[in-house]
């Protein structure tokens, strides 16, 4: 198997381009010929970024994709600034496409490619400008497919690589999914590599952004993503968290991102011993197997230098360790016991039938139920990644289920106090959402609220899964809604039910302890 990994955002970037780094022999020799960029185990990749300017003068590694490879990509560059299109969108819904860097803020993104798939109008607007139902995500997938067995390339799955609390990342990774399902690609195997920012409202410098509000967009990101239903999801959320990483690294990110590189080593290397090299259609089955959701991956991570019989030692580190203080272990709070199914991804000597007692031996899994893929290594080190499938369901005392509900409480709280704001966000100083799309937000918090704390009540019982029902914003977005000026709408035009909930809102802010 070979991966196309696609980072999105500035951390799905900044670890891209670890990723996507030349090998150290193809550095040498590109000082000598014009040796090809190659990274290890042969992956390929393009980062894909909505700000130009972190793009074009943030860094210096990746390329405008047309002129050169490593590349990059601005999906939104595809619609111009004054297009029919653009117009339409904005005089409609009151967003921005051209936004630079758009909002940092998860709806933002889904609602604007949410109005793309369900609005016949502006679909057919842009098909006749722009040849595409939806120029933004198509010109996203172009930069992708062409690394792809679709296309003609190489690479036989999609590793994408996002913040799940940033801004671009969170928000694009589930429009961009949908959109390669909705293309007849439901059997590609697609998985996403999601970093959950660590707590504290101070973790965010560049977008300095309050724990709560990254939470939200988090969560929102992770609710998409986890209650897709077969064939329109994605194949596993591989979920690092942030905050085991910073305490043992400290603020220093490029550290953070080396170490999440090497423990996904295991799983991008090339190298496979004999039969045991798996097509990724294979693997994303036996990932998805038995499951009407998308499961958790929870990546658990050891590494000895030693040719000696380590599986024993190897695979206690990697389920039992502690990552802040010796460097292997879960990279994400789990109780390994916990978990359905468990997939070994082995570098070096390493026997595989004592991988597997080894793993059964903590998690009390049936062999039929771990799967192992060895790896030749490098020099005297043995390495190993486990990931673990959903390993929660303990209840409350669990420490998957603590961190989650702290996630979606945050979560929770950040919409009870910036109700307002979310729902009727202004673009610019002559520019906000119109009627249609703040009616429509409000209705998509409202069912939030109700099925994140339906989350809460599930992780504290140990339920699994605890995302169940998708959600969008413009759900029942009326067909061909004419379209109408801001500044004519008055209270005549809101239906009952928006009169009361303005009230409410209202109430809501005066006597907050009786609503």
């Amino acid at each position: 198997m070979r991966s196309c990994c696609v980072g999105i955002g500035g951390c799905g970037g900044n670890l891209l381009m670890v990723f996507l780094n030349s090998m150290d022999v193809i550095k040498i020799l590109s000082k000598l010929t014009n040796a090809v960029h190659v990274a290890f185990g042969g992956i390929e990749g393009v980062w894909l970024e909505a700000d130009v300017n972190a793009a074009v003068n943030k860094q210096s590694f990746f390329k405008n994709l047309r002129e050169g490879y490593p590349g990059y990509v601005i999906p939104h560059d595809s619609i111009d600034v004054g297009s029919k299109t653009h117009s339409l969108v904005m005089r409609k819904y009151g967003y921005d496409v051209k936004k630079q860097g758009f909002f940092r803020e998860a709806q933002y993104l889904k609602a604007i490619f949410e109005i793309f798939d369900n609005d016949d109008e502006v679909r057919n607007v842009a098909r006749e400008e722009f040849g595409e139902d939806n120029p933004i995500l198509e010109n996203a997938w172009n930069a992708i497919k062409g690394f792809t067995t679709l296309s003609g390339g190489r690479c036989d799955n999609i590793l994408f690589i996002v913040s799940l609390g940033g801004g671009t990342g969170t928000g694009f990774i589930n429009p961009i999914l949908r959109y390669i399902r909705s293309g007849g690609s439901q059997d590609y195997p697609v998985f996403v590599l999601g970093v959950l920012t660590e707590q504290g409202d101070e973790a965010d410098r560049e977008q300095q952004s309050k724990e709560a509000r990254r939470d939200l967009g988090a969560t929102i990101s992770m609710y998409d993503l986890l209650t897709k239903s077969a064939k329109e999801g994605v194949d596993a959320l591989i979920l690092v968290d942030n905050q085991i990483l910073v305490e043992r690294f400290k603020q220093d990110y490029t550290s953070i991102n080396n170490y999440i590189f090497k423990v996904m080593k295991p799983f991008l290397a090339d190298r496979a011993f004999p039969q045991e090299d798996p097509p990724s259609l294979s693997l994303a089955q036996n990932f998805t197997e038995g499951l009407n959701r998308p499961p958790v991956m929870v990546p658990c991570y050891a590494s000895l230098n030693s040719k000696k019989s380590v599986e024993e030692e190897l695979v206690s580190k990697a389920l039992t360790g502690s990552v802040q203080n010796d460097g292997c272990g879960p990279l994400f709070p789990c109780d390994p016991s916990m978990a359905d199914r468990a997939f070994v991804f082995s570098r070096g000597y390493l026997s595989a039938e004592k991988l597997e007692s080894s793993v059964k031996s903590i998690t009390g899994l049936d062999t039929n139920h771990i799967f192992t893929w060895r790896k030749l290594g490098e020099n005297r080190e043995s390495e190993v990644l486990i990931l673990l499938r959903n390993p929660y369901g303990s209840g409350c005392s669990g420490p998957f289920e603590k961190r989650m509900h702290r996630v979606v409480s945050f979560a929770l709280n950040y919409i009870e106090e910036n109700r307002q704001e979310l729902i009727h966000m202004k673009q610019s100083d002559d520019q906000s959402l119109t009627y249609l799309t703040t009616e429509a937000l409000s209705r998509y918090f409202d069912r939030l609220v109700i099925e994140l704390n339906a989350a809460k009540s599930r992780l504290r019982k140990g339920e699994k899964p605890f995302f169940v029902n998708e959600l969008r914003i413009f759900e029942d977005l009326p067909e061909n809604r004419p379209v109408q000026d801001n500044n004519t709408q008055n209270n005549h035009a809101l239906s009952e039910e928006a009169i009361r909930r303005i009230v409410r809102e209202e109430l809501r802010k005066l006597l907050p302890a009786a609503v």
